[in-house]
């Protein structure tokens, strides 16, 4: 080892040399990456704390770790440090290959670099195809694990790019031609020899690939690692899909420090210097990288073509312009192929491979948003005739896209099979689909099938299954929005009614209520003035929502309005839902002997009626204004009244709201300990709905009995919790629970010096949603 090697290139050298990626090694020594990026980097020096920890884990001999660690603060030189082995050298002549040199680093690919050496490495792997949509870098990852596997193919590695090829009877020669052979010779010349092949750009000659199984199969040491955007789909292939570069979390308010270590950020960065030598993220750009890398779907090549307009513009004049991504990312390198070269020719090239059904099913997939499911495809994608035959079948299509990585499965859906499009691509099929003149046709399409799903769901969520359905909605949500949207813009008033007045009970149950009102007050004003039952579905909705954010006066107007139109309707069930409503409007605002006045008509119809879920609601809501009158005893026998009924007709969320309740009244007779039992219950049961305001009630009142165990930081915490998840949905704390809520927090400030009860507060406050119910669930100090 040279007296020039630094401390940093030693430490790359030897983590390379363990087979350790930089996300690796920072895992083990308990450090970000970045540190270990700027380690290597010799940008800075590790502590003696780390110096050690590093010593851990870098095999550091017993003898050599004192030398070690005077080396890793600048003491001495590393070249008294032996490498445990060396890493693979680069290429020479001495071993044959002709892989090209990247002129820029690849960054944010270690785990991957690892894992495909991995698979590549293993004995039975003979052929593997890195696979992955336009631009997501599976050429570039090629190069790199092949440069880093010399060592394992003595007889060399080859680069062969098969883009320029126009036929698959041209493969054979490419790779002749690559090798120096004539194309008789290529199983004679391979035959016996470890080489790699690395084939780049195989999707275009698919037709091609049962020639590569027969020259695996006569030469038993040659391994090939294809990239593809389909896989090859013959005998012993193993396939890799590349992913794209890892984006942060955006509902995350993080440090710039942090952002910068996340690999899209970072390869924008990198790029945007190579052009502007004074960029840098700072606090005031970094939340807009961030939002152009998850506009660009953390797609290599679109966050290259994006980072070289920083010539020109900031990445917050850069943003505002990207709703046109494929007109504004052009322009890439001269010495890239024209596919390279902007973000649309890399799509184009992808589309241009699809038989004629499988483009029109393509397009017609754009008008999805957040994803779909077969059966929204099949309805939505399909022939107009109803009667698709042979090819024009919209499943094998959808597989077909899906091999060809246009379309994305996602893996994250629990319930069923859900497909999705990178939004990159997504805006290249929207222009097809415009262009093909049926746009309007198959919005059309899309609002009847989410119409029916809205209109389904609206009884279901007041039935046993009323969970299920929940989720359902919530993996819709954005294509409901867009459905709802389109109807508006297309004054299309009545059928935007229908799905607003559908889904208000949704929108409240998960805490979407500043969104769900706008929807509905956008509705009602949009429609003509009607007696129909919908429109009273969507003015009983807007009632409950402006009530649930504080707006007493527009939820009075709502629902007054709501009321006339059911009493020209004659609707019983109509009828006591709105008197139920207003009897919690009265309710939240005080006005407790009205509220027990309109629940009780309301409960006069629903008995008639024989509802048994409306009933279990009446008596719920008679108990609230029991409890706040003081009449204990009163509300915990109507509760539990509730409780019965809502188990008996599988009400989760009235089952839910009664134990709640139950738990509220005990807290307010100082019983504790079994408030607090009831109140974990209706906060798991709370969870599993994903009902926020139900969530945030259990936390304050688990605040108020660990106040009362004398736990006043955890009191505290939870406090903050809830009130930081009060901010989030818009819901604030209405007058008739003022009080209460007034005498929880007192009691936790009388147990707590004031800057302890602010900390506390401001940690709670952090929390996320389900940080938050685990630390109540599991009672954690």
């Amino acid at each position: 080892m040279e007296n020039s090697t630094s401390f940093g290139y030693w430490i790359s050298r030897q983590r390379k040399a363990l087979d350790l990626t930089q996300h690796a090694l920072a895992d083990l020594v308990g450090y970000s990456v970045a540190t270990i990026k700027k380690i290597e980097a010799d940008e800075r020096r590790p502590s003696r704390q780390m110096a050690e920890r590093l010593a851990d884990y870098l095999s550091i001999p017993d003898d050599q770790r004192a030398i070690f660690i005077e080396c890793a603060r600048g003491l001495r030189s590393v070249d008294h440090l032996p490498l445990t082995s060396e890493p693979a050298p680069a290429p020479s002549a001495a071993m044959p290959s002709n892989l090209p040199t990247p002129l820029t680093p690849l960054i944010g690919r270690e785990d991957e670099i690892a894992a495909v050496r991995q698979v590549l490495s293993h004995l039975d792997t003979r052929l593997l195809t890195l696979t992955g949509p336009p631009g997501i870098g599976k050429t570039r990852l090629s190069i790199q694990v092949a440069s880093e596997l010399c060592t394992n193919f003595e007889d060399g590695i080859y680069f062969v790019p098969l883009a320029p090829l126009t036929s698959p009877d041209l493969v054979p020669r490419a790779l002749t031609q690559i090798l120096g052979i004539k194309e008789t010779e290529l199983i004679n010349y391979i035959q016996a020899k470890p080489m790699l092949l690395v084939l780049d750009n195989f999707e275009h000659l698919l037709a091609a690939a049962p020639i590569l199984v027969e020259v695996l199969q006569a030469c038993p040491r040659l391994k090939i690692l294809a990239t593809s955007r389909s896989p090859l789909n013959v005998s012993g292939e193993h396939q890799y899909p590349v992913s794209p570069l890892s984006l942060p979390d955006p509902d995350r308010h993080l440090s710039v420090e942090t952002l910068a270590e996340y690999p899209s950020i970072a390869l924008f960065v990198s790029r945007a210097q190579a052009v502007n030598p004074h960029f840098a993220l700072t606090e005031a750009n970094a939340f807009a990288v961030a939002e152009i890398c998850s506009k660009l779907d953390g797609l290599p090549l679109a966050i290259e073509l994006a980072a070289a307009l920083c010539k020109l513009l900031k990445p917050q004049e850069l943003l505002a312009r990207l709703h046109h991504r494929l007109s504004l990312l052009s322009g890439g390198p001269t010495d890239l192929p024209p596919r390279q070269r902007t973000l649309r020719a890399a799509i184009q090239w992808s589309y241009d491979l699809l038989v004629e059904w499988e483009q029109i099913v393509f397009s017609r997939l754009a008008v999805f948003l957040g994803g779909w499911t077969l059966e929204a495809a099949e309805a939505i994608a399909a022939q107009a005739d109803h009667n698709p035959a042979g090819n024009r079948d919209v499943f094998n299509a959808l597989s077909a896209l899906v091999d060809k990585s246009l379309v994305q499965k996602n893996e994250q859906s629990e319930r069923q099979t859900r497909f999705t499009m990178l939004e990159t691509i997504r805006e290249f099929a929207l222009e097809k689909l415009e262009q093909s003149g049926e746009i309007e046709a198959i919005r059309k399409r899309h609002t009847d099938f989410f119409l029916k799903l809205a209109e389904a769901s609206e009884p279901a969520l007041r039935g046993p299954q009323q969970q299920e359905w929940l989720d359902q909605l919530d993996e819709e949500h954005t294509n409901l929005n867009a459905a709802l949207q389109w109807n508006l813009d297309q004054g299309n008033s009545e059928t935007a009614l229908r799905f607003a007045g559908a889904l208000w009970r949704y929108w409240w149950v998960h805490g979407y209520l500043h969104e769900g009102f706008n929807w509905l007050e956008k509705a009602l004003n949009q429609a003509e003035p009607s007696s129909t039952s919908w429109r009273a579905r969507a003015l009983n909705g807007a009632g409950i929502l402006a009530r649930s954010q504080g707006n007493y006066a527009s939820a009075k107007i709502y629902l007054e309005a709501c009321l006339e139109i059911q009493k020209n309707l004659a609707d019983q069930a109509g009828m006591a839902s709105v008197l139920n409503s207003l009897g919690l409007l009265a309710y939240v605002q005080g006005d407790h002997l009205q509220a027990i006045n309109l629940h009780e008509q309301a409960l006069d119809y629903r008995r008639k009626m024989g509802d048994l879920r409306g009933i279990a609601i009446s008596l719920n809501n008679i108990g609230l204004s029991a409890q706040e009158m003081g009449d204990f005893d009163k509300a915990e026998q109507l509760y539990r009244q509730s409780l019965d009924l809502s188990r008996q007709v599988g009400d989760t969320r009235g089952i839910s709201a009664a134990i709640l309740n139950l738990g509220s009244t005990m807290l307010d007779q100082g019983l504790a300990e079994q408030a607090e039992v009831l109140l974990r219950e209706g906060l798991l049961s709370s969870k599993g709905l994903k009902d926020q305001d139900g969530v945030i009630q259990c936390l304050e009142g688990l605040a108020g009995t660990a106040s009362l165990l004398q736990k006043p930081e955890r009191a505290a915490r939870l406090f903050g919790a809830a009130l930081a998840l009060r901010a989030i949905i818009e819901s604030p704390v209405h007058p008739n629970y003022r009080l209460r809520y007034q005498r929880i927090e007192d009691s936790i400030k009388m147990q707590l010096p004031v800057e302890t009860f602010d900390s506390e507060q401001a940690i709670g406050r952090e929390m996320t949603l389900e940080r938050a119910i685990d630390y109540a669930l599991q009672g954690i100090d």
